[in-house]
């Protein structure tokens, strides 16, 4: 599945689920920015790079993100399909969970 195809099922699944708020950055004026902004209904940020089942994280985007990390951000790499749909189950687990 394309990276575009899984950041595009992430989002749908947030909405379906009535898990908060996913989003598309377009963010062209710093490279290694990461894809998506998924807010959660306590008002957690997480900061979501989506990438292809074999893809990896380009330098700029290992840069970024230890910045991101280091002042105090989530950070999450979701690789492939499969990972994306156990990031969306634990997700919905969670939600329900707190309910």
């Amino acid at each position: 599945m394309l990276e575009s195809a899984l950041q595009s099922k992430f989002i749908h699944q947030v909405k379906e689920n009535n898990l908060g708020l996913a989003v598309k950055v377009d963010c062209s004026s710093r490279r290694g920015w990461p894809d998506l902004v998924y807010v959660d209904w306590t008002g957690d940020v997480t900061l979501i790079e989506m990438k292809a089942e074999h893809g990896k994280l380009s330098e700029h985007q290992k840069e970024v993100h230890g910045e991101l990390i280091t002042l105090g951000c989530d950070v999450v790499t979701i690789t492939g399909e499969g990972r994306l749909n156990h990031f969306i189950e634990t997700l919905i687990r969670e939600y329900s969970f707190g309910r």
